[in-house]
């Protein structure tokens, strides 16, 4: 058993930005907890308007309140390489990137 525990992104805004890049979401707050079942975590994400300043602690509440997702522990990785590709991050993350998070879930 682990505690809860959030994971922060936040995209960087460029004046260069195209107008498509200016339409994504500019960051994401995702919340990772234990799941009821064995092998499973809770998973809420929450992600950070194109307009709006990134701002933690606002992502933290917006992502307590969000939908549950139950996934495997392993494809916790993939799911928050998802999430930041879909902030447009300018080098296409991998889940390699991420397989620290493995390790506060153990």
């Amino acid at each position: 058993m682990f505690k809860p525990f959030f994971v922060h992104f936040n995209r960087p805004v460029r004046r260069t930005d195209s107008s498509r890049l200016r339409h994504m979401p500019r960051g994401f707050t995702i919340k990772v907890s234990p799941g009821d079942e064995p092998r499973t975590v809770k998973v809420q994400t929450s992600f950070c308007s194109a307009r709006d300043e990134f701002v933690k602690k606002q992502g933290r509440e917006f992502a307590e309140t969000a939908p549950i997702n139950i996934i495997n522990p392993r494809d916790l990785p993939r799911f928050v390489m998802d999430a930041s590709n879909q902030c447009h991050v300018r080098q296409r993350a991998s889940d390699y990137n991420y397989l620290y998070l493995l390790k506060y879930v153990v």
